[in-house]
């Protein structure tokens, strides 16, 4: 190839090039104007902590190229435009000031799937049906058929417009927390039982002491609740009229004995823990729940006794026998337990986590199965747990850790009913006699001493003469 050739080729080259750098560079310059003044990654538009005017500037720009946006921590007082058209699936508006949201706000993002309105200041007065209404189509609004998630949390809602969640069909996961509900009033028995879709309902911290009846029953695919941090001094009735349930919430609520639980056929996971007044769990008090698989139980200052027929259901017919559920996990740390009975579970080999940490376990022959049965099945699983199990009582045992006595093979005694030590009554009885037997020769030393100098003294005799009474005649 001639000199020439080659420079013609490179020149033909270089047009080539410079037009598609020429349009890359208008691209560039033509639609980053919102990475300006946000963080553009990857499909995410963060313009969290900039300010409300960011927040006014971005919304009148094209944002189609993005599937998450933040707005987080900005001082938004107001949502007072609509967001443009945008194929969004994830919006946070968390953490501001929002008190009020135009109605159709959030009409332009028909792929949004989860909106974050958490840790705002919305009242119920302002939270309208309307404001989660869709797109205008065919003469009519059209419902947001994909959002999924709806966070509300730490908000300023005392009750809830029946109508509110009418453009939302497909909602799964609704989230109340920290609001001041306090009683569960009928438009928002309304407004929960419309939602037909529902899977996860957070009730936590909104001051409730009830669920009211048949609010859950509509619901036919709710799994999980959570109503930690409440009112509850017993476990809700109300739970019963559930279908699906299997994820329940149920800590630090002021309950005191756990004596039943409705029926949950299908509950598998259930946390009471953290609760400051719990103090025994009753024979059946969990028996409702044949189907449960993790118990967490943990953190009850009080709780000092779980009755050993707590978990189990006595079988229908002529033969007396009982089942257990299917537990898997058994979480029981850090509460005040000194026993627990080996028939509290019917197999122990079949959980794959158990935690009995942090309580005052006694250390005498009614938790001798243990240190001989459970501390080797815990120790074959290879469950750090099994480590720090110890002893608070007796004074004799105070620090012994349980999996160190089971590979001693180590028996423990037993108490009687005032908690005395039977295998040392032959010694205190030894000491006794010991002590008798010395005692008695100075006993007797100090009853001849007493005699000698104190019971014979002089005693003084007067001598008188005995002179018969004179008889007298009466004539």
């Amino acid at each position: 190839m001639t000199p020439e050739m080659r420079v013609l080729l490179a020149h033909l080259a270089l047009l080539c090039v410079l037009p598609v750098k020429w349009i890359e560079g208008a691209t560039s310059a033509a639609h980053p104007t919102e990475c300006n003044v946000c963080d553009c990654r990857e499909g995410i538009l963060d313009c969290s902590v900039t300010s409300s005017d960011t927040f006014n500037i971005v919304l009148r720009l094209p944002l189609r190229n993005y599937t998450e946006a933040n707005f987080m921590l900005n001082h938004i007082e107001k949502v007072e435009t609509d967001f443009p058209l945008a194929y969004w699936r994830t919006l946070r508006l968390n953490e501001n000031r929002i008190a009020e949201i135009k109605v159709g706000a959030f009409a332009n993002l028909p792929l949004l799937e989860m909106l974050d309105l958490s840790h705002n200041l919305l009242t119920s007065d302002k939270l309208k049906p309307h404001v989660f209404k869709g797109m205008y189509m065919a003469n009519e609004y059209q419902p947001m058929h994909n959002l999924r998630v709806l966070r509300l949390g730490h908000n300023d809602l005392h009750t809830l417009h029946p109508d509110v969640f009418e453009h939302l069909p497909n909602l799964e996961s609704l989230i109340l927390e920290s609001n001041p509900l306090k009683h569960i009033d009928k438009p928002t028995i309304i407004a929960l039982s419309s939602i037909f879709s529902l899977h996860t309902l957070d009730l936590s911290n909104t001051g409730i002491s009830e669920i009211p009846e048949r609010m859950l029953h509509t619901p036919r695919n709710l799994s999980t609740i959570n109503l930690s941090r409440n009112n509850f001094t017993s476990v809700p009735e109300g739970l019963g009229d559930s279908h699906a349930l299997k994820h329940l919430i149920l800590d630090s609520n002021p309950i005191e004995v756990v004596r039943s639980f409705p029926a949950l056929p299908k509950l598998e996971v259930l946390h009471i823990s953290w609760m400051p007044l719990l103090k025994k769990i009753e024979k059946g008090g969990l028996n409702g729940l044949p189907a449960l698989q993790e118990l967490h139980c943990s953190h009850n200052d009080r709780l000092v006794e779980i009755d050993k027929a707590a978990l189990s259901t006595p079988t229908i017919g002529e033969e007396q026998s009982e089942t257990w559920p299917p537990l898997k996990k058994l979480i029981l740390d850090n509460n005040r337990l000194r026993y627990l009975d080996q028939e509290f579970l019917d197999q122990w080999d079949k959980l794959d986590v158990i935690d009995l940490r942090g309580n005052d376990w006694s250390c005498d022959c009614e938790n001798q199965w243990i240190v001989t049965s459970l501390i080797p099945i815990m120790r074959k699983a290879n469950l750090d747990t099994a480590m720090d199990i110890i002893c608070q009582e007796p004074v004799e045992m105070l620090g012994q850790n349980m999996r160190e006595l089971s590979s001693l093979d180590y028996h423990m005694r037993c108490l009687d009913y005032y908690n005395h030590q039977p295998e040392k009554d032959a010694t205190l009885l030894v000491w006794i006699v010991i002590l008798v037997v010395a005692l008695i020769p100075l006993a007797m030393g100090l009853v001849l001493y007493y005699r000698r100098n104190f019971a014979t003294r002089n005693i003084h005799y007067i001598r008188t003469y005995y002179k018969p009474t004179e008889q007298h005649l009466f004539t």
